[in-house]
């Protein structure tokens, strides 16, 4: 069992790997690939610009969240990010597996949020994202413990 530190750390890790693989990603849309198929799946400069300026409106607390929520720009970004994604993962079973984990962080993430909150509606969202989660995980190791046992009977005869 962990101690308070030592959950701490572990989920600090998580966190770390998660900003770390989304900023990757970011970087994929930033810049235009060489390929004509993915060019399409950046942003545009016009865009960075509106960027900035919202970022340091909700830096400075000029820009109400619920506002910031509403931009066009943040909504085009997140689709693009969600078509990126979508690429990656149909490319790459690698690429497919680190989408899988972020996903799994941001369910950590929500799941702490709603917490912090109190915020009880989002708290039964987030524990039923983590009941679908368990579930699934479970037959996968189900899956795979009796993989195991059906190859470990025919190696041994």
């Amino acid at each position: 069992m962990l101690s308070g530190k030592a959950v701490k750390r572990a989920v600090r890790g998580h966190y770390l790997m998660d900003s770390a693989l989304k900023v990757m990603l970011l970087e994929k849309l930033m810049t235009p690939s060489m390929e004509g198929s993915d060019s399409s799946i950046t942003l545009q400069p016009e865009d960075f610009e509106e960027l900035k300026i919202l970022y340091d409106d909700a830096v400075h607390h000029r820009i109400d969240l619920h506002e910031l929520s509403k931009s066009a720009t943040l909504s085009k970004l997140n689709s693009l990010m969600t078509e990126r994604q979508c690429l990656l993962a149909e490319k790459s079973r690698t690429a497919k597996l680190w989408l899988q984990y972020c996903r799994y962080v941001d369910v950590i993430k929500s799941f702490i949020r709603a917490e912090r909150l109190g915020d009880c509606t989002q708290n039964c969202s987030v524990s039923l994202m983590m009941m679908t989660l368990t579930v699934v995980l479970q037959y996968q190791l189900m899956y795979l413990l009796n993989l195991m046992m059906t190859w470990s009977s025919s190696f041994h005869g």
